[in-house]
């Protein structure tokens, strides 16, 4: 192909014109109007096309010139370097980068040699078949424990359990690039904003200026944006090369514009200028590479879902015509999110959508684990064994046989131990037994028990090793086979059982670029569960000079700018939180794993020459095959094989690949104390018994929540505890049970004595996946008010506390637990608030402050029902607020800094909505402790229980003074 040329200006596009045209565009027909647009473009752009096609053709010389792993400097790769540093879209590679054509296909030979030169530093590795990329992957390269992290990331390399993405291509057809990042520095450079034909600034506020005086019907808004046209051919005078960045206060003053320049991806602004009058219009730009800006028309915020070639076809335009555009890419190189400044776009998915109607339908999308936060991601994260490759003896000279587990992934119901999957992760703590289904850290393993050719098994796979975390079905197999161990810690929850849908099995995905191999759903899945980031991140095309100045203005924020050598830069951004299902996916290999050991024990020790993931290879002999296994024909050995079966298994402190480095192990649930499982929990007995603060101060719950009566006391104790909590009404809500149930594992129900059996039941049946912890003083404390009051039916474990932590003074506490005898004896109500007058200082007036409390029985009329009316004389709360001045206030409409119910003193709060309050009723308070005095109006205490929990709420005796 020869150097490209103008075209030339003709009537009719000729057919040469066409193809040109359509190949430069990237499009397949086109109107001979439309060609005429084109052409006129392509002319424009002549000068560019002609330097892209000698780039390309300075790279295609270098790529045709490597017969060598690792890149040599050469005069070729200068001339390289030099042409394609002056475009955003392609770089030469550096001596920094390493290029090999591989004489095998084995992944620990092709990969894990090249990225071990990269330790601590992240790496972009390419591969290329017949110069097609077939997948790009990104890998942050640990600095330490290197064979540690390939044996927990070599995964990425393969297809599937068995298969690599490489195995099926000829070494000669393949070529990989290793491209490390580039080491920033925060350089601020100070830019002159002018790059263009024309004045990238002034253009866009030219362009409206002018729009604007054509469109106007006064010849006095004509006249005005004929002043400001004219000034901006001022300021072209004025900068003619370009506009410094302390130059542009003085345009946004002049043209009575706002003007703010924003840095990619973040959109971080980081220069704001205000005009000193109202602006007529906002300019928002893009600083898109140094000294030049584009203009931000995004706005609509939410992406456009298109199909995945059409997301592809749209990068390598916008690529292609070196227009602007950040992006994401997945593991195998393709777009899945473009961002423009004319729009925004997402890839949509098949995958996904099965995915996320298979997680809904199962129940699965409600038991995921926050790998960010969650403290138990730890034991998790070392509870998940993938099945590797152990030889047993050589295979040279031997017939061999090959038998596999058919869907190794999906048939984990065919194991013979199956008990169903951990879901909801509910504690974490120090035991010494299996508490629920789980994971548990063992150690003292004694095989001395198991039969010789078990034993042979468990030795040769080389699984169990003191202080690993395995599933609870694993240690109870092994139990059941002779091996003893112990228990030092673990983590627990509810059970879960699934299986994969019809179309999770039968759905399938491209796994590379090449859309040669496609990976069924569900074993897609099953891999990606263990996958999670501490950081999301974009890219985009820019040059060093560029990234450094973004990073310099990013400096202070928590986004990690970084570029590699081959010019792409990636911004990187703290991820809050990463679902995963990686205890799903530990069970799936475990269940995989037991159903190879229970295949082998039916087989021959002698016979066994190499067990593959799911696959045994053997000498043939008679033996039982048990389901899911079937015969292979296939005899393929190219797999490398490991020290031991599992992987993610530590020996005694070290790494099985690491010998000579000590790891000390570390067990994080050190303060979290032994406590036995139940999934239904009452704990019951008098208020300040700490019923609550006994559990909301372990620290073995995982994912508690705590929900309260009212939003008063729940922002009570969110205060006083740290904790998330919410109120009783949301979680009997519709609209919050998806919320509740995604975030939270643990929900402890206080002040349930105010509960009807109703909700008791509704709750059990909502979050019967969750662990329910209740907390109330069952009738001792005030009912519900509509409803049969809940019983202690139905719980696993019903607990009383009978230390009372509230009550400073004996007199207090005797009052009290003699009013609970009374109510245990069903005495009546009048001798029951009889009792309570005559135990404390009676008053008529009352010495009253606002930081007292004044507990009533209603804060009604008890006719209409309205709380600012007092019809019939039985508005308590009504008289007392009337008596006081405005200088207490309860909230009525939550704020981000008050919530429903809360109390301020003094002057009534801007925000929210807030009513003058001094009476209350003994509902609202029930559950709160005060230290100040307590005046208890003793009119129409219509409740056994209402006297207790009004003078419960006090430490000592002398607090509490009944009103007559």
């Amino acid at each position: 192909m020869s150097r490209p040329r103008k075209l030339q200006e003709t009537d009719t596009p000729t057919k040469a014109q066409k193809e040109i045209l359509r190949d430069y565009f990237g499009i397949q027909r086109a109107t001979n109007d439309r060609y005429r647009v084109l052409r006129f473009l392509y002319n424009s752009r002549i000068q560019q096309i002609r330097q892209e096609y000698d780039d390309r053709q300075v790279i295609a010389n270098l790529t045709q010139g490597i017969l060598r792993n690792v890149v040599e400097e050469s005069r070729q790769e200068a001339r390289a370097r030099q042409v394609l540093r002056r475009g955003l879209r392609r770089r030469a590679l550096t001596s920094g980068s390493i290029i090999i054509n591989p004489q095998t296909t084995n992944i620990h030979e092709v990969y894990k040699q090249p990225l071990k030169q990269f330790k601590g530093k992240q790496v972009k590795v390419i591969t290329f078949v017949d110069g097609r990329v077939l997948f790009s992957v990104v890998l942050d390269i640990p600095a330490e424990r290197f064979n540690n992290w390939w044996s927990d990331n070599f995964f990425t390399f393969m297809e599937d359990s068995k298969t690599s993405k490489i195995d099926r291509y000829d070494p000669n057809q393949l070529k990989i690039v290793f491209t490390p990042n580039v080491e920033l520095n925060e350089n601020r450079a100070f830019q002159y904003f002018a790059e263009g034909v024309s004045n990238c600034m002034l253009k866009p506020i030219k362009e409206w200026a002018e729009e604007l005086k054509n469109g106007a019907k006064s010849k006095q808004t004509k006249s005005r944006y004929n002043i400001i046209l004219k000034d901006i051919i001022e300021f072209e005078k004025k900068y003619p090369n370009g506009i410094p960045e302390n130059g542009i206060q003085e345009i946004a003053d002049k043209l009575q514009v706002d003007i703010s320049v924003e840095q990619p991806i973040s959109r971080n602004q980081f220069i704001v200028c205000k005009a000193q009058k109202k602006a007529l219009r906002t300019f928002t730009f893009v600083n898109t590479r140094l000294n030049h800006l584009e203009l931000n028309n995004v706005v609509n915020n939410d992406f456009q879902q298109i199909d995945s070639e059409s997301l592809q076809s749209l990068g390598e335009d916008l690529e292609r015509s070196d227009t602007f555009f950040d992006y994401k890419k997945d593991r195998n190189g393709r777009y899945t999110k473009i961002r423009t400044l004319e729009g925004k776009y997402q890839a949509t998915s098949d995958y996904n959508e099965v995915v996320n109607s298979f997680e809904y339908e199962t129940g699965l999308s409600l038991c995921k684990i926050d790998m960010l936060n969650d403290p138990v991601s730890h034991i998790i994260r070392e509870g998940v064994h993938y099945n590797g490759t152990i030889d047993f003896k050589d295979s040279d000279g031997f017939e061999l046989n090959h038998i596999d587990m058919e869907k190794a992934y999906a048939n984990f119901k065919t194991c013979i131990q199956y008990e169903g999957f951990v879901g909801k992760i509910t504690d974490y703590r120090k035991t010494d037994k299996i508490q629920a289904i789980g994971y548990y850290r063992a150690y003292d393993f004694d095989f001395s028990k198991v039969e010789a050719s078990k034993l042979y098994f468990l030795k040769r796979m080389n699984c169990y090793l003191d202080h690993n975390v395995y599933p609870s079905v694993e240690l109870k197999w092994l139990r059941s086979i002779g091996v003893d161990f112990k228990i030092e810690e673990g983590c627990w929850g509810t059970k879960i059982n699934f299986e994969f849908t019809k179309a999770m099995i039968e759905g399938k995905d491209y796994i590379d670029l090449t859309n040669e191999k496609k990976v069924r759903y569900y074993c897609k899945w099953s891999g990606s569960q263990t996958s999670y980031s501490s950081y999301q991140s974009f890219c985009m095309k820019g040059t060093k000079e560029f990234f450094e100045n973004m990073k310099s203005v990013e400096s202070e924020t928590d986004c990690v700018v970084k570029c590699f050598q081959d010019g792409e830069g990636v911004i990187e951004y703290p991820r809050k939180h990463d679902f995963c299902l990686a205890h799903i996916t530990g069970f799936i290999t475990m269940y995989q794993r037991l159903s190879v050991f229970n295949q082998l024990f039916n087989m021959k020790p002698s016979n066994i020459v190499r067990v593959c993931v799911d696959g045994i290879y053997f000498e043939p002999h008679n033996f039982v095959m048990i389901d899911p296994f079937r015969t292979k024909e296939d005899i393929n050995l190219n797999n490398l094989p490991g020290l031991g079966y599992c992987s993610n298994v530590l020996r005694y402190g070290k790494y099985l690949d690491e010998m000579d480095n000590e790891l000390e192990c570390i067990y994080f649930c050190s303060e979290n104390e032994p406590r036995k499982h139940y999934k239904r929990e009452l704990f019951k007995g008098a208020g300040g018994n700490g019923k609550t603060h006994f559990n909301l101060t372990d620290k073995g719950l995982v994912r508690l929540c705590y929900i309260a009566p009212s939003y008063k006391l729940a922002r009570t104790k969110e205060k006083e505890y740290d904790i998330r909590t919410n109120v009783l009404a949301r979680a009997l809500h519709e609209e919050y049970h998806k919320d509740i149930l995604k975030y939270y594992n643990v929900l402890v129900f206080d002040e349930v004595s105010q509960y009807s059996e109703l909700d008791k039941q509704k709750i059990f049946s909502i979050y019967g996946n969750c662990k329910l912890i209740f907390c109330g003083d069952i009738g001792y404390q005030l009912p519900c008010i509509e409803g049969i009051p809940m019983n202690e039916t139905s719980f696993d474990n019903v607990k009383e506390l009978k230390h009372n932590y509230r009550f400073t003074c004996e007199k207090q506490r005797q009052i009290c637990l003699k009013v609970r005898e009374m109510i245990d004896d069903d005495c009546e109500d009048t001798e029951i608030n009889e009792f309570i007058k005559n135990s404390y200082t009676n008053v008529r007036e009352i010495d009253y402050k606002p930081t007292d409390m004044i507990l009533c029985s209603r804060t009604n009329c008890g006719v209409k029902g309205h709380s600012n009316c007092n019809c019939n004389g039985k508005n308590y709360s009504k008289e007392w607020n009337d008596k006081y001045e405005d200088n207490k206030w309860k909230c009525v409409s939550s704020t981000r800094q008050y919530s429903k119910g809360e109390i301020v003193i003094g002057e009534k709060p801007q925000d929210g909505g807030w009513e003058k309050r001094h009476g209350y009723t003994i509902h609202s308070v029930q559950g709160e402790t005060y230290d100040e005095n307590i005046f208890i109006d003793a009119r129409n205490l219509f409740d056994r229980t209402m006297g207790y929990t009004a003078i419960s709420r006090a430490r000592s005796w002398d607090q509490v003074k009944i009103v007559v």
